[in-house]
């Protein structure tokens, strides 16, 4: 293949909702969806990536990072059946390490919840960027493990 072509057919985001907009809870959409099928759904070939909000200093929102975006891996919501699925955390407050660390406390006091089998540690293998992280856990439904690979962008 080509340096400059892909097998992506399609990509999706989802648009930014206000947090006061009041959304649904019951409403579980990835942030980013890349398939390879004409149409996205559970059984073409996909790749999810959940994006969360992070902070360095201050409320960390490290347990919602867990709570509310590595859980929806585990129980199947994203990824059902993959062997890989991406977090990304936006860092809004510095310092970028810091923020790391309290996502790293907080996935450790969570491992039972999350069914870790292997835990939040750096590794850029897949993907070659700093302050890559990865962690393997098993899907609640099809008891499959699935890899997350932990992005940490700077926004602050």
């Amino acid at each position: 293949m080509a340096s400059n072509t892909s097998d992506i057919l399609s990509w999706f985001m989802r648009p930014l909702i206000p947090e006061d907009a009041g959304s649904s809870p019951d409403l579980v959409e990835p942030d980013f969806l890349f398939t390879w099928g004409p149409y996205p759904s559970r059984e073409d070939p996909s790749l999810v990536v959940e994006a969360k909000r992070l902070r360095g200093t201050g409320p960390s929102l490290a347990g919602n990072y867990v709570d509310e975006g590595v859980m929806r891996f585990v129980e199947g919501s994203y990824g059902r059946g993959h062997e890989y699925g991406i977090m990304m955390g936006y860092v809004m407050v510095a310092p970028k390490s810091s923020t790391i660390s309290r996502v790293g406390v907080a996935m450790n006091r969570r491992k039972g919840k999350t069914q870790q089998l292997l835990g939040f540690l750096p590794n850029n293998s897949i993907y070659v960027y700093p302050d890559t992280h990865h962690s393997t856990h098993l899907q609640q439904v099809t008891t499959q493990p699935i890899t997350l690979v932990h992005i940490f962008i700077d926004f602050s």
